[in-house]
């Protein structure tokens, strides 16, 4: 959550007394997991977004498997939950009679929304070098030292991040970190699109949203109301997915093109 405001603040907006508490945000570490290279001007929520998905996206994706299992085994030893046949599937499984519905999907992606919102519990011991916080940004000397030592902080870091959006290499500042990064060698360089990460989790979260929309509907409605609900749910849904695969092919065509 701490992180999440710094990567949000915009250091060029800061007053004296704010960029000393925001350098106070900051501590003295052997080594960094990763060292954060982007644009200061880029929006501070989607860079978060971005670091959310990449960093919890595997312990989100193990939570929602959990809980969709948990309550697929509920619904077909006990069937505590309601439920409909209009779009499920059933079949016998050792004996047991069985039907998928949607409840595991509610269940399932709320769980990773959850994961996403909670998950920076586990990254408490992860160190990162984010420049605007890591070097002092008040003191002329402190500042001039810290970016002396940029070769020394990458050293340090086991990954270079790159936040990348279409102004990254049009700042001199992320080229040279990037230069910087390629010549000290040894240092796994990951390109995380902002955009794409943004469209993602915009996804997840729609499907989310539509799904607890499906099952009140099963609950309270008719079984043509429940069709209604389904059809008006999922269609926009991969209505989106299609927009997110134009977007994922244009950002992957403007990538290539700068880094070539």
């Amino acid at each position: 959550a701490e992180f999440g405001r710094v990567l949000r603040t915009r250091p060029d907006a800061l007053t004296v007394a704010e960029q000393t508490k925001l350098f106070s945000a900051s501590r003295s570490v052997d080594e960094f997991n990763f060292f954060v290279s982007h644009v200061c001007s880029s929006p501070g929520a989607k860079k978060y977004i971005t670091l959310v998905v990449d960093l919890l996206g595997l312990a989100a994706f193990v939570a929602t498997a959990i809980v969709s299992s948990a309550f697929f085994a509920l619904q077909a030893c006990w069937q505590q939950l309601p439920r409909t046949r209009a779009f499920g599937t059933s079949g016998d499984f050792p004996g047991l009679a069985w039907t998928v519905s949607f409840w595991e999907v509610s269940c399932g992606v709320t769980a990773m929304c959850v994961g996403y919102a909670l998950g920076h519990v586990l990254c408490r011991r992860t160190c990162c070098f984010l420049d605007f916080a890591s070097i002092c940004q008040y003191d002329p000397e402190l500042k001039t030292a810290g970016i002396a030592n940029i070769p020394a902080f990458l050293r340090s870091s086991r990954e270079f991040v790159v936040l990348w959006d279409e102004a990254y290499l049009t700042r001199l500042w992320c080229v040279y970190e990037l230069a910087v990064a390629h010549s000290v060698g040894g240092i796994p360089i990951r390109i995380l699109p902002t955009d794409a990460y943004a469209l993602l989790a915009w996804l997840q979260l729609h499907w989310c949203a539509n799904s607890w929309f499906c099952c009140l509907m099963w609950m309270v409605g008719s079984g043509w109301g429940a069709r209604v609900a389904f059809v008006s749910s999922v269609v926009p849904v991969f209505s989106l997915q299609a927009n997110v695969g134009r977007a994922f092919a244009s950002l992957y065509a403007k990538l290539q093109d700068q880094f070539d």
